[in-house]
């Protein structure tokens, strides 16, 4: 696939079975595929890995049997039966004509490419930020780690880029830690996944980066 392809993995088309080796290994290959952007061929003589740039998306109902970054469940603003969902769903299709599609994949990409700046000066004012949030928000906020912080600056870039900012501005930032407090707080009464601590799949869509 070319780069910058997204890729969407729609596990609630798979119906109940086993894996053979085969399917093993192509499951393998997809986990390191959304873990590490690398794709590993057999030319039967030898193995060789490539860099890629594949962004995914899972799409599950139950317990996904795939990695991913960041879990978003989704969450009905009002209450639908399986009917309604479906018949949302289908109409989809309807709406996302041609040039629409266009306008959103232009925007897609301006965002993820567009020009983004982080000052020495916003950098330490984020991280004194971070600091309090561990310190002053509880149990939940001292487990943060450094790969949260990360998490955090990127998702504040591309809700800034979003915003027409090249830059990050203070309110970016809190509507950045008010997404993810959002997000969090969704998965936090899920169980996880078998194998994988922290991991939540139920009723959920697994998004990665």
């Amino acid at each position: 696939m070319p780069e910058g392809t997204h890729l969407i993995l729609d596990e609630t088309n798979m119906n109940d079975g086993q894996l053979d080796q085969q399917g093993l290994k192509n499951l393998t290959a997809l986990g390191h595929l959304i873990t590490w952007q690398k794709v590993e061929y057999d030319f039967k003589f030898h193995l060789m890995e490539y860099q890629s740039d594949v962004p995914c998306l899972v799409l599950s109902e139950g317990r996904s049997m795939l990695p991913s970054d960041i879990q978003l469940m989704l969450k009905p603003s009002c209450a639908a039966d399986s009917a309604v969902i479906s018949e949302k769903f289908s109409s989809i299709g309807g709406y996302l004509t041609s040039p629409l599609l266009t306008k959103l994949r232009a925007y897609i990409t301006s965002m993820r490419l567009g020009e983004f700046t982080l000052t020495d000066e916003t950098q330490r004012a984020v991280q004194d930020d971070f600091v309090n949030m561990r310190h002053e928000g509880g149990a939940n906020s001292a487990n943060m780690t450094v790969e949260d912080l990360h998490q955090h600056l990127v998702l504040a870039r591309l809700v800034s880029l979003s915003n027409g900012r090249t830059s990050l501005d203070p309110l970016d930032w809190e509507k950045c830690k008010s997404m993810e407090a959002q997000r969090k707080e969704r998965a936090s009464s899920l169980p996880p996944r078998a194998g994988a601590p922290g991991a939540v799949n139920t009723n959920g869509v697994h998004m990665t980066q």
